[in-house]
């Protein structure tokens, strides 16, 4: 399962992966199911179905993981599909023409992706959080781990705050969205 903001709304959207267990023997009663992606719409309150988006539906393999970076680094989520049996299939994000902001953190000797950190962005009056953790980090392309914020209409970011492991702070304000922050240690 991945859990990131696919259409650059504001609100975190669901891919799930699913297959059949390959320690599972043949029954005929056992079926597998599709993956699914799950947008959220906040204006219902709730996921809508976007399956439909997805171009790796085979249930003949047994899919177990699924990704989500920009690994082209042309500014949109891509997903990857991971299989234990079958082939790795990869969805090239298409733009959303939301806007969105990716902070790369350059952290301090011994921890150079600031692995630990919390960032915080935030337009107006919503504030968006993301920690930078080593088994969530997602896939990206040139960059290490990235915190990656969709952030719907919004022109600009009002504010980027970093928390450091141990303390320190990191703030930036006025920053342009569709676009890369690299945030040194202080």
């Amino acid at each position: 399962m991945a859990l990131d903001d696919l259409d650059d709304d504001g609100d975190l959207d669901l891919v799930a992966t699913w297959g059949y267990p390959h320690w599972l023997p043949d029954d005929p009663k056992w079926t597998a199911q599709n993956n699914s992606l799950h947008l959220w719409d906040a204006d219902l309150g709730r996921f809508q179905d976007g399956s439909r988006h997805l171009a790796c539906d085979a249930v003949s393999y047994s899919w177990h993981g699924a990704l989500t970076g920009d690994i082209d680094a042309d500014g949109t989520l891509d997903v990857v599909l991971t299989s234990n049996i079958g082939p790795t299939c990869i969805l090239r994000g298409l733009p959303t023409g939301g806007a969105w902001l990716e902070v790369i953190l350059e952290g301090p000797p011994g921890n150079p992706d600031g692995l630990g950190a919390r960032v915080d962005v935030r337009v107006g009056e919503r504030t968006w959080s993301r920690r930078v953790a080593a088994g969530n980090a997602g896939i990206h392309s040139d960059f290490g781990h990235v915190a990656r914020f969709g952030l719907g209409t919004a022109e600009a970011v009002d504010e980027v705050t970093v928390r450091w492991p141990g303390g320190a702070l990191s703030s930036l304000t006025d920053v342009p969205v569709r676009g890369r922050l690299r945030v040194p240690t202080p």
